[in-house]
């Protein structure tokens, strides 16, 4: 399970041609690293290699992979880009290899940026696709905006007063669940555990954007420890009472999750997960066999 906010990491941008072929000789990339100054550049951690130094030149320069591509065994991708950059700064990636230029913000650009945000409320999204600051990703124009992706975050800055929350559907879908839980407590605390079964299927699974394990995993736990799913839903998020809600969860976790499935998710999506379930388990609930054949 990942961290509570897991941020993803940018790496600088790739700027290559790729209808051009090079085939560079091994000789050729031994002599280009005897001119490396390792006395200048000093390499933290496990040195590389000969044989590693080689491998990386060969996959830049030769074969001109984009940093996800590129693969040296034993090196982390951090390792691999912070390597790529000592080589371009020795100067043995001039043709192959231009890294990120950076264009510092004009007063003008963000003045821009403040009239189309606060007049107009326009997106970050929206002001890249149509360039109206040149020369701007939507990556940049969200940094500068303050935006935020993450759920339960808050933030703006000094220039632009505006902020921004861009929840994924999912999170949303969880969180109202949430709120939905403070109007109806009596409801769902009436709820009783169900016994387990060997296969969940509900008609929601197509609608919340996520894969099908975890949402049957959720409508799982929801059926045999509505209880334990409560106490996680009503906890203030990061809290040390969060943390013991999962702590009691785990073995429903493991008697719940899908054979043979690994499960990758954040603390938050997990939780609009098993909150969602519980929601649907009290306003759409799903008869069981035994009741079936009742009916019948």
């Amino acid at each position: 399970m990942t961290a509570w906010r897991p941020f993803e990491t940018s790496a600088c941008d790739d700027h290559l041609n790729k209808d051009t072929e090079l085939l560079v000789p091994s000789s050729f990339l031994r002599q280009r690293l005897s001119v490396i100054p390792t006395k200048e550049i000093p390499i933290p951690g496990q040195a590389w290699t000969q044989e590693e130094l080689d491998s990386l030149l060969r996959q830049v320069i030769a074969e001109r992979k984009p940093l996800p591509k590129l693969s040296v065994p034993g090196k982390t991708t951090a390792a691999i880009n912070n390597q790529r950059r000592r080589l371009k700064e020795a100067g043995l990636l001039e043709i192959s290899f231009t890294g990120l230029r950076h264009v510092p913000w004009t007063i003008r650009d963000l003045r821009q940026l403040a009239h189309l945000t606060g007049e107009h409320g326009f997106s970050a999204a929206f002001i890249a696709q149509l360039q109206l600051i040149p020369g701007r990703s939507r990556h940049a124009i969200s940094k500068m905006m303050g935006e935020v992706t993450c759920f339960g975050d808050n933030a703006s800055n000094d220039l632009v007063g505006m902020r921004v929350a861009l929840i994924p559907p999912d999170i949303l879908r969880g969180m109202l669940a949430e709120a939905a839980f403070k109007r109806d407590g009596n409801g769902v605390q009436a709820l009783q555990p169900l016994p387990i079964q060997q296969i969940y299927q509900r008609n929601w699974f197509a609608v919340t954007g996520r894969h099908v394990t975890v949402d049957e995993m959720g409508a799982c736990i929801a059926d045999t420890n509505p209880a334990g799913v409560l106490a996680l839903a009503r906890s203030v998020p990061t809290s040390k009472e969060e943390s013991a809600a999962f702590t009691a969860l785990g073995p429903n976790l493991g008697a719940c999750l899908r054979a043979g499935t690994k499960l990758q998710a954040s603390r938050q999506a997990l939780r609009a997960a098993l909150s969602e379930a519980l929601y649907q388990r009290l306003n759409a609930p799903f008869a069981t066999p035994a009741v079936e054949a009742a009916k019948k």
